[in-house]
């Protein structure tokens, strides 16, 4: 049957084929596989070796971590935490385990207040810069912040901050800037440079056409820091740069937006800026463009074959000052405010080194004692007048205690009035019965 043997080879080799093509299969899954594990297999996570620290946001301390060990499966790190100069909890570490860009660790968390202990996590995020979250065993979240690479040994001594390039590589093209159809005209050697495909800008040069104040500020934070503020507010809005360095270098700048507030609100906005920091070309400040004008409610649109930014936006600002006037507020310090408290206070401290801003004016915050008890002082900048006292408002401990004098002093006014009535009849008793002296008795009791 020569039908059937032909149909049985056919059968065979039809069922070589498809065995083959099984085999074939099953090769490229290895090869895919073993192509996916050759990055881990062959990453150099010891880059990740050393020395991490940011200063504390609000200025009273700083996060610190070493990585002493850092393989492509395992991680052994050291960390502390120090805020208002103390250490309040001391963490140690196990041995972790790291899985791409991720590392988990156990560790043991002691607080150093009251002695008691318990367990945590620490989740980082190897990417750079490396995130630190640590968790407690109770459910509280104990840390969470990036953490910049710096140069020395920051767990065990005061941190080299890393410099930043003072003189960034720039895109050297002719960039033009409309503002509402108008051209904005830049001084030779200060125009508009493009850098990592973002538009940036004299510091002033386009947001005072916008209506925007722009304020510059630097102090010493704390004993460690200082700390630079680049501040710009139009009507109800507010945004600030601001990063921390010292003799070493630099930090990361941040940026915060608030609407309808201050700056001492914790009530904020944070815009993310990893990629769009400000810098320095020329001796002078730049910053991005389009952040800060979009932060504001602008239209911002680029069109890249005649390298235009066109920005459409409302330019009134109800608090705009001009640029003598913004000089003013920068020269409105500490020691400034400070001198136009009046000998009605008296053990008067900052509260904070850190100037605030309103939509409207710049001030700084006190503690005092007045005949009452304790207050606070705000201080503000007066546009006319100077420094001048802004508000008073008694300390939150103190609250209740001006409420209880304010009662006592009532209920003592009351018993002089009784007591002034009782003189009043024992007065009346010698009246004369005479008329005249009668009518005349009351602007003698008055």
């Amino acid at each position: 049957m020569p039908g059937f043997g032909f149909y049985a080879v056919w059968l065979c080799e039809k069922g070589e084929v498809f065995i083959m093509k099984k085999k074939i299969v099953s090769v490229i899954a290895v090869i895919t596989m073993l192509i996916t594990l050759i990055p881990s297999a062959f990453a150099d996570n010891s880059i990740y070796i050393g020395s991490y620290y940011t200063g504390n946001t609000d200025g009273t301390g700083y996060a610190a971590m070493d990585i002493i060990t850092c393989t492509d499966s395992s991680i052994t790190i050291r960390f502390k935490r120090i805020k208002d100069d103390v250490e309040k909890y001391t963490y140690t570490f196990d041995e972790g385990t790291v899985s791409g860009d991720t590392a988990v660790l156990g560790c043991h968390i002691v607080n150093n207040d009251t002695g008691s202990s318990f367990d945590g996590t620490a989740v980082l995020t190897l990417n750079g810069n490396v995130k630190v979250q640590i968790t407690s065993s109770l459910g509280g979240e104990m840390y969470t912040g990036n953490l910049p690479k710096v140069a020395n040994s920051s767990f065990d001594n005061i941190p080299t901050i890393p410099q930043p390039t003072q003189e960034e590589p720039v895109q050297t093209v002719d960039v033009k800037v409309y503002l509402n159809e108008t051209p904005v005209s830049f001084e030779d050697g200060v125009k508009p440079v493009i850098m990592n495909d973002h538009t940036y800008v004299p510091l002033r040069s386009v947001f005072s056409g916008m209506g925007i104040n722009v304020f510059w500020d630097e102090y010493q934070k704390n004993s460690i820091l200082k700390e630079q503020l680049i501040t710009c507010t139009k009507n109800d809005t507010i945004i600030q740069f601001a990063r921390t360095f010292n003799d070493n270098g630099y930090n990361v700048w941040s940026l915060k937006k608030w609407v309808n507030s201050n700056t001492m609100d914790s009530n904020y906005t944070s815009i993310d800026i990893a990629d769009l920091q400000p810098t320095i070309i020329n001796s002078r400040s730049y910053v991005p463009l389009r952040v800060i004008s979009e932060a504001f409610g602008a239209v911002v649109e680029w069109e890249d074959t005649t390298k235009t930014v066109y920005i459409n936006c409302d330019t009134n600002n109800t608090f705009w000052y001009n640029q003598e006037q913004v000089g003013r507020f920068e020269d409105f310090l500490l020691q400034n405010a400070h001198d136009a408290i009046t000998q009605d206070y008296s053990a008067v401290v900052p509260e904070s080194e850190t100037p605030y801003f309103r939509p409207d004016t710049k001030f700084y915050v006190f503690k005092g004692t007045d005949q009452w008890g304790n207050v606070k002082l705000v201080i503000a900048y007066d546009i006319n007048a100077g420094g001048v006292i802004d508000s008073v408002v008694p300390d939150a401990a103190e609250v209740t205690n001006v409420e209880q004098r304010t009662e006592t002093n009532d209920v003592t006014k009351e018993n002089t009035d009784l007591e002034d009535i009782s003189e009043e009849t024992s007065d009346m008793e010698d009246v004369p019965e005479d008329n005249n002296e009668i009518n005349e008795a009351p602007e003698e009791i008055d």
